[in-house]
C-alpha cells in the first residue's frame, strides 16, 4: 500500500491525470495504471523529482498531497 500511495503523490506532482473507476457506483480516482507506465522508465522518474521545482508547488497541488 505504501508504494501505490507514493506513485500517487509522484503522479500528483507530476501533473499526471488518474483513470477514473466506480466503486460502489461512487467514481473513485485511479493511480495504479499510470503509476506502472511511470515506472516503467524509473531513471526518468528519479530525474524528474530531483529537478522537481519545489518551492513553486500550486496551493492545488498541495491541496491534493
Amino acid at each position: 500500500m505504501g508504494v501505490r500511495l507514493a506513485l500517487e503523490g509522484c503522479c500528483v506532482m507530476l501533473g499526471i491525470a488518474p483513470t477514473f473507476k466506480k466503486v460502489d457506483g461512487v467514481r473513485v480516482a485511479d493511480y495504479w495504471e499510470k503509476s506502472k507506465k511511470l515506472t516503467k522508465n524509473y531513471k526518468s522518474l528519479l530525474d524528474q523529482l530531483e529537478n522537481y521545482d519545489k518551492e513553486n508547488i500550486s496551493p492545488a497541488t498541495i491541496e491534493k498531497i
